[in-house]
């Protein structure tokens, strides 16, 4: 239930969409913290020192990530989501917050730097950014492989990988005897079959 494709306070239950207990409590008190006057940076900070983890086992919060949580009406029952909140909390704290014009999206220069580093798991072709209905940007393949990831899931990996490097520096070591990723025969023909049938399939629209 830790799966962060689906909003924080929920999981997946029998293919039913459930709540995590103590995710709403964490919900609820991110929402009375904020309307009690408590900076979103101070929020952020106090859940990380109480551990509460926001990704399985990872307790990394910031700022972008508690005003997604009090952005998000999923909180009140949208799109058939069980209410964690009531709607009167809701509306206070995005009034509350459209005043202040706080912006959830990321930093550009940091998501200009990691979809630099996105390659599609199957061909190995960098993935490409493209807006798509909701709430989030999603990197795709351009061979239609069908490897998708959000933006929002890529900060997420992200931070992992930052916390991981801060807590063994190791790993950031470089070595010129370490492999670099090479495309085998078996990607490079994957790649010229999806070629050919692309152009196969631009061929018989024209006809």
């Amino acid at each position: 239930m830790a799966n962060r494709m689906i909003a924080y306070g929920y999981g997946i239950q029998n293919n039913a969409i459930v709540v995590i207990a103590q995710e709403a409590e964490t919900v609820r008190g991110i929402f009375k913290d904020y309307l009690d006057g408590s900076p979103l940076k101070k929020i952020a900070v106090d859940l990380e020192e109480r551990g509460i983890p926001f990704y399985e086992d990872i307790c990394v919060w910031n700022k972008a990530k508690i005003l997604r949580v009090i952005e998000n009406d999923k909180y009140i029952g949208a799109n058939g989501y069980h209410a964690i909140i009531d709607r009167e909390t809701y509306r206070l704290a995005n009034e509350k917050k459209n005043e202040k014009g706080y912006t959830a999206n990321a930093p550009d220069a940091m998501v200009e730097y990691i979809k630099t580093s996105l390659v599609c798991s199957r061909c190995g072709e960098r993935l490409y950014k493209k807006g798509c209905i909701g709430d989030s940007d999603r990197w795709r393949c351009p061979n239609k492989c069908g490897s998708t990831i959000s933006k929002v899931k890529a900060l997420e990996i992200f931070e992992r990988i930052v916390v991981a490097a801060k807590d063994n520096q190791e790993l950031l070591a470089v070595s010129e005897d370490e492999p670099h990723y090479v495309k085998t025969q078996e990607l490079c023909a994957t790649q010229m079959k999806s070629a050919d049938k692309s152009m196969t399939d631009s061929r018989a629209l024209r006809r």
